[in-house]
C-alpha cells in the first residue's frame, strides 16, 4: 500500500513539473500566431453594369427594299429623350435619320444615334428648340446640310470613340447658341459653314484630315477665344472669322497661301497674327476693324511681305500693328 501511494505522489509530481512547460510552449505558438499577418479573404466586387439605355418604341420607319429603313420621325413616341434603335419593328436595319425626320419637335430634349445609322439627314433636328444633349455613334459618316440647325439649347454634342465622321455640312449646327465646346473626331474631311452663330462657343480645334477653311466657317462666333488650324489648311476663305469679338490671338497654319475677303473682319479683341511664307495674297477688307492689332509675325523676308498681293483696305483700321520678318520689321 505504501508503495502504491509513492508511485502515484512521484507521477503527480512529473506532471506539475511538466504543466509550466506545456503552457509555455503553448503561449509561445500562440505569440507566434498572433505575430502572423492576418489572412482576409478577398471578395471580389460586383463589377458595375454599363448603362444600357432602353430604346425608345412608336418612332416612324421608312422600308427600303433591302431589310433597311431610315428612322422618318417621332409617330407615336411619347419619349422627350429618344434613344433611337439599330433595328426596326419590322426588322430592318437602320441605316439613317431621314431629312426633316425630327424638325422643329420641341418635345425632344436628348437623342441617342445607334451605331447603325451612316448618316443624319439635312434639317433632321432642325429647331429642335428644346434639345439639349446629342450622343452620335461612330458609325455615322456625315452630318448633312442644318441637321442642327437652330438648336438653340444644344450643349452638348458627343462623338463616340474611334467616329468615322468624314463630312460635316453647312449650318448643321447653325445658331446652336448654348453650344461652348464641342471635340471634333480626328476622322473629319470636309468642313462646311456648320458653326456660323454659334454665339457660346469659345474655342475650337480642326482636325488634320481638313484642307480648307470655308465661307463663313466660324461667322459670329463672339465667344471664340482659341482657334487651332493643321497645316493641312490651305485657304482661308470670306468671312471664316468674321465678328469673332474675343479672339485674341491666330496662327494661319503653314501651307496656307490665301487669306480672304473679310476673313477676319471686325476681330476686335485680335492683337496678334502669324503669318506663314507661303501665303500670297491676302484678299480686300481681311482684317478690317482688327483695332487692337499690334503685332504681324510673318515667317518671311521683308522681300517676301513685299511681295504678297494685299489687296484694297486688307488693314483699314487696325491697331498700330508691326510686321515682324525674319530678316527685319516693317512699321504699317
Amino acid at each position: 500500500m505504501k508503495h502504491k501511494i509513492l508511485i502515484i505522489l512521484s507521477l503527480l509530481l512529473v506532471a506539475i513539473l511538466l504543466f509550466p512547460a506545456c503552457s509555455a510552449k503553448e503561449g509561445a505558438e500562440e505569440a507566434e500566431k498572433s505575430k502572423e499577418p492576418e489572412k482576409i479573404e478577398k471578395t471580389e466586387e460586383p463589377k458595375e453594369a454599363k448603362e444600357v439605355k432602353k430604346e425608345s418604341s412608336g418612332l416612324h420607319f421608312n422600308s427600303n427594299s433591302d431589310r433597311t429603313c431610315y428612322v422618318g420621325g417621332i409617330g407615336e413616341c411619347t419619349d422627350t429623350a429618344v434613344v433611337i434603335p439599330s433595328v426596326s419593328p419590322k426588322g430592318d436595319t437602320v441605316i439613317g435619320v431621314q431629312n426633316w425626320a425630327f424638325k422643329k419637335c420641341k418635345s425632344l430634349t436628348s437623342v441617342t444615334i445607334p451605331n447603325s445609322v451612316t448618316f443624319i439627314g439635312t434639317e433632321a433636328f432642325y429647331g429642335c428648340e428644346n434639345l439639349t444633349s446629342v450622343n452620335i455613334s461612330n458609325s455615322v459618316t456625315s452630318i448633312e446640310e442644318w441637321a442642327f440647325g437652330y438648336c438653340k439649347k444644344l450643349s452638348r454634342v458627343t462623338f463616340e470613340q474611334n467616329s468615322h465622321l468624314e463630312s460635316i455640312e453647312d449650318g448643321a449646327f447653325y445658331n446652336c447658341t448654348a453650344l461652348t465646346s464641342i471635340a471634333l473626331p480626328a476622322s473629319l474631311k470636309q468642313l462646311g459653314n456648320a458653326f456660323s452663330g454659334c454665339t457660346s462657343l469659345t474655342s475650337i480645334t480642326i482636325p488634320a484630315g481638313v484642307t480648307s477653311i470655308v465661307e463663313y466657317a466660324f461667322n459670329n462666333c463672339a465667344s471664340l477665344t482659341s482657334v487651332t488650324m493643321p497645316d493641312s489648311v490651305t485657304c482661308i476663305a470670306g468671312y471664316a472669322f468674321k465678328d469673332c469679338y474675343r479672339l485674341t490671338n491666330v496662327i494661319i497654319p503653314d501651307g496656307a497661301t490665301y487669306i480672304g475677303f473679310e476673313a477676319f473682319y471686325g476681330c476686335n479683341s485680335l492683337t496678334s497674327v502669324t503669318v506663314p511664307g507661303s501665303v500670297i495674297s491676302i484678299d480686300r477688307f481681311a482684317f478690317q476693324h482688327c483695332i487692337d492689332l499690334m503685332s504681324i509675325v510673318y515667317q518671311g523676308t521683308k522681300a517676301q511681305w513685299d511681295a504678297i498681293n494685299k489687296d484694297y483696305g486688307w488693314n483699314d483700321n487696325t491697331g498700330s500693328y508691326t510686321v515682324r520678318c525674319i530678316d527685319g520689321t516693317i512699321a504699317k
